[in-house]
């Protein structure tokens, strides 16, 4: 009984750096994808990481309700694990979805799209593996700040993605199926962004 009385800490570093690496993971198996045209089925079965990314946020959730002690406020913490879900979550709606509608090549745009995903995964892999001593903090900073650009940078891809569709195709199915597949690699990519939002807000109150 008296356990429950004791202040626990937790690695909840250790939660986000597991949970950053199947990002990377899912986001390189996507990109893959787009590059390949061929075996859609077989990496998109690569790309069913969500069960392993829920079993960490599950832990995570978990213990932040039973831990006294927090490196940074309890939301936060529960912002950034979610949020890292969500990529992974979106990647894997993407893959399916090409799986579902039977596509046999992706376009250029969407090969970019994929391409803006990964290096941004990667850009959150490196602030997250620095947030817990915060001893790089203009790192951290340029890597958010790439971030950033990444995200403008698929916004103008996006845009030109499907203005490039309705000009070229006149096929209401087609048009469905692309914007199904734009918009679910922007939204993978918008999360990135607001999870380093997320890494900003942490680091300003912790400077």
């Amino acid at each position: 009984m008296w356990k429950w009385l004791m202040p626990k800490s937790t690695n909840f570093f250790e939660y986000f750096e597991k949970h950053i690496a199947l990002v990377i993971e899912a986001s390189e198996v996507l990109l893959s994808m787009t590059r390949s045209g061929k075996e859609f089925q077989e990496k998109a079965q690569k790309i069913k990481l969500e069960h392993k990314a829920d079993e960490i946020t599950r832990q995570c959730v978990r213990d932040l309700h039973t831990t006294f002690i927090t490196p940074f406020q309890r939301n936060d913490i529960l912002r950034l694990i979610s949020g890292m879900d969500d990529i992974i979550d979106f990647a894997e709606e993407t893959s399916q979805i090409i799986i579902t509608y039977r596509v046999s090549a992706l376009t250029s745009e969407a090969g970019q799209l994929a391409d803006i995903l990964l290096q941004a995964t990667k850009e959150l892999g490196a602030v997250i593996g620095q947030l817990k001593n915060l001893k790089k903090v203009e790192a951290m900073k340029k890597s958010l700040n790439a971030i950033h650009r990444w995200e403008s940078e698929a916004d103008i891809i996006y845009l030109q993605a499907l203005g490039r569709l309705f000009d070229e195709n006149n096929d209401p199915c087609l048009i469905i199926k692309w914007k199904d597949i734009y918009q679910s690699m922007e939204n993978a990519i918008d999360t990135c962004q607001s999870v380093s939002n997320i890494i900003e807000g942490v680091i300003l109150e912790s400077s």
